[in-house]
């Protein structure tokens, strides 16, 4: 695959994701692509580099593209409630990945097959915590597998 071709891809990914989270009804259009995320409440889709896992004769490959969605909400370094309602929002969007694949609600991304989408974790990650702010943005692991 040439490397505009490889740019196509991971950018028609990158809609296909933004579009498919964005059907999530808890976040809906409060989910951003990449975005820097600084308030509490608000949502970013981040989507790694698609990685070739195999090729195949005929010229297809079949893609791993990690993803994450990550969000920002209240922080506390106690043993309290706070970090808790976080990793509940984790644990919804987590659930709900689970079950998109079964459901058959899946990105659309143009000339490819999707084979997989599913959790990478079953908790959220503390990816930071603003301190000063007493926020943090915790992060929630996913990916997807597809033949192009």
């Amino acid at each position: 695959m040439s490397l505009s071709n490889r740019h196509s891809l991971q950018e028609g990914v990158s809609n296909a994701l933004l579009a498919w989270a964005k059907t999530w009804e808890e976040a809906g259009d409060k989910v951003r692509l990449n975005a820097v995320l600084e308030k509490r409440g608000t949502y970013s889709l981040i989507v790694s580099t698609a990685l070739v896992t195999e090729r195949y004769i005929d010229g297809s490959a079949t893609w791993d593209v990690p993803f994450a969605l990550a969000y920002v909400d209240s922080w506390s370094d106690g043993v309290d409630g706070v970090n808790t309602n976080a990793s509940a929002v984790g644990e919804r969007w987590l659930d709900w990945v689970s079950e998109q694949f079964d459901a058959g609600n899946l990105p659309s991304v143009e000339g490819a097959t999707i084979d997989l989408l599913e959790p990478l974790e079953g908790v959220p990650t503390l990816a930071m915590a603003y301190q000063d702010q007493r926020l943090a943005k915790y992060q929630f692991q996913a990916h997807m597998r597809l033949r192009v």
